[in-house]
């Protein structure tokens, strides 16, 4: 990484914007990411990582994984666990979802692609905010059953509509937020994109509400 750093720099001398290395993909593993970062030197702008929580997606229980907090709560420690690695380290790089489709092998069919698979993945987006993630790649745009769009008719699938709420109202600072009753409603609260306001999405198992 240290070499490529510098073949990045030494190529694009002069030019204000350069392009990001990003690194290392693959699931994160905590004592691995350390040494990693450790070696690079501070020369990856950003750490990224791969998620598929839900697990193979020939899984006859996705749909009851999706609607379990206690299940959707055990990802939360990913997030932690990279951004404190990344704040005890010397480095200045941010953190990256660079892959995530929930489920993988291309998920299940009339689930992945069906307004269940919104729940779990809404829920991603709130979490990786809170944990001061940056960005969150979908996988993928078209191909598999997780794909926002049908991959036969290009007829965007509800996870799309979700993406394009998402991006269209949540703003980038991100409020600590708190919920007193059941865990089976999530709350996550942004300033919102484009006016003085704010954003509360709170989903329980029956409906999803951008306040």
């Amino acid at each position: 990484m240290v070499s490529l750093h510098k073949v990045v720099d030494r190529t694009y001398s002069g030019v204000e914007q350069k392009p990001l290395i990003l690194a290392p993909g693959g699931f994160f593993v905590e004592d691995w990411y350390k040494d990693f970062l450790d070696k690079s030197e501070n020369s990856v702008d950003v750490i990224t990582h791969h998620i598929y929580n839900l697990g193979p997606g020939i899984d006859q229980h996705l749909v009851e994984k999706i609607l379990n907090p206690s299940y959707l709560d055990g990802e939360a420690s990913t997030f932690r666990n990279l951004r404190n690695t990344l704040k005890s380290s010397a480095t200045s790089a941010i953190a990256w979802v660079s892959e995530s489709g929930g489920a993988y092998n291309s998920g299940h069919k009339l689930v992945s692609n069906a307004f269940v698979y919104s729940f779990w993945y809404l829920d991603q987006l709130g979490m990786a905010s809170v944990h001061d993630t940056k960005t969150y790649c979908r996988q993928s745009l078209i191909g598999g059953n997780y794909g926002l769009l049908n991959t036969t008719t290009f007829v965007p699938n509800p996870d799309y509509y979700s993406a394009l709420l998402w991006n269209k109202l949540m703003g980038r600072r991100v409020l600590l937020t708190s919920f007193s009753g059941t865990k089976k409603i999530r709350a996550y609260t942004h300033c919102a994109k484009q006016s003085v306001s704010l954003i509360v999405h709170c989903s329980n198992p029956g409906t999803i509400f951008l306040l």
